[in-house]
């Protein structure tokens, strides 16, 4: 699943790091969405974030993308910005770039 928060944060980092024109971004926003469900983030989603953040120290946008991963019944989150291999209830964190 992707939260609306992670397809904002695609578009604008791919833009931003010169990979993708905002159209192409665009574009590929709209395949993902077209290909996974699409969650909300909630007022219940934001302060799950502030428990999250508080108690695992994550940045607040890190935080909310594993809260909102967490209301929604995930298992395993893919991320190169957060601590690999880390677990947070029954979610597990896990960096796909460690050791390539």
């Amino acid at each position: 699943m992707l939260s609306t928060q992670v397809i904002g944060e695609f578009v604008t980092a791919t833009v931003r790091k010169g990979r993708l024109s905002f159209p192409d971004a665009a574009i590929r926003a709209g395949y993902f969405m077209n290909a996974l469900p699409v969650v909300l983030i909630l007022p219940s989603t934001i302060r799950r974030a502030f428990e999250v953040k508080h108690r695992y120290g994550f940045s607040y946008y890190d935080s909310l993308i594993v809260a909102t991963a967490l209301e929604n019944g995930c298992t395993r989150i893919y991320s190169e910005d957060m601590h690999g291999s880390q677990a947070i209830d029954t979610l597990t964190i896990i960096n796909p770039f460690v050791g390539i």
